[in-house]
């Protein structure tokens, strides 16, 4: 397993021509119903393989 300077790696390529999709909900998190909006959170766990 190759050593990695501590723990944070960038993911993440900003700089592309590619569409992004446009922010619907503009950090507006109190929906007047349910089942409106529908959040997510993406967790990194570490493994053995990397």
């Amino acid at each position: 397993m190759p050593a990695t300077s501590g723990r944070y790696r960038v993911t993440t390529e900003s700089k592309h021509s590619l569409p992004v999709a446009e922010n619907l909900l503009a950090r507006n998190f109190t929906p007047t119903a349910p089942n409106q909006v529908w959040t997510s959170d993406i967790t990194y766990l570490w493994t053995d393989e990397g």
